[in-house]
């Protein structure tokens, strides 16, 4: 069976990214941009309401899209939701519920997919943040605190679109010129 050029793309894209964990220097980065996202995940998060916060972790998260691709920004995504769960911190409200750790990594995914190994423009960050805070979360967010709280959470739904516009808006400014920057120089960087 012949794989369409789109498949092999996305083929390539997260063997490349798995890739990216046997070097060395890669995964020291991809550790502290981790242990950053769960500092910012715990302890640099505002919450509004028991459904709708507004946190900066994902900058982080589209820094490791950017430099290590779609299956370690999925990664991190994942791991930085459990530890920052048990560890405490400013999201740690009720018993875990595994289905935000799925929306976590599916933001990585859609980070590493979009930014990896690309020109980082503010058309394609634009887009991918509204993927982000339209569809994963917003829409997907709300489904998982739905299914834990039941239809109280239906009143939440217009604070949560403001948040999400909000902090879309916010994302958008500070990750262009933050990735940019970063990105270029670590990839100055010699790499053994």
């Amino acid at each position: 069976m012949k794989l369409s050029h789109a498949a092999i793309r996305v083929r390539d894209l997260f063997r490349d990214s798995v890739m990216e964990l046997k070097n060395t220097r890669s995964l020291a980065f991809a550790a502290s941009v981790l242990a950053l996202q769960v500092v910012l995940k715990m302890f640099v998060t505002i919450n509004l309401t028991p459904n709708a916060r507004i946190s900066f972790h994902y900058i982080t998260m589209a820094l490791a899209g950017s430099m290590f691709g779609p299956f370690v920004a999925m990664m991190t995504g994942g791991f930085a939701d459990l530890l920052a769960y048990f560890l405490g911190g400013a999201t740690a409200t009720g018993a875990y519920f595994p289905g935000f750790m799925i929306t976590e990594m599916l933001v990585g995914l859609t980070y590493g997919y979009s930014l990896y190994k690309k020109n980082i423009s503010f058309p394609r960050v634009v887009v991918t943040q509204l993927l982000i805070n339209g569809i994963l979360t917003l829409v997907l967010n709300t489904y998982w605190h739905y299914t834990l709280r039941g239809n109280a959470v239906l009143a939440d739904i217009p604070l949560r679109a403001i948040t999400n516009a909000c902090q879309c808006a916010v994302y958008i400014v500070l990750m262009l010129p933050f990735i940019r920057r970063i990105r270029e120089y670590l990839l100055a960087l010699p790499r053994r």
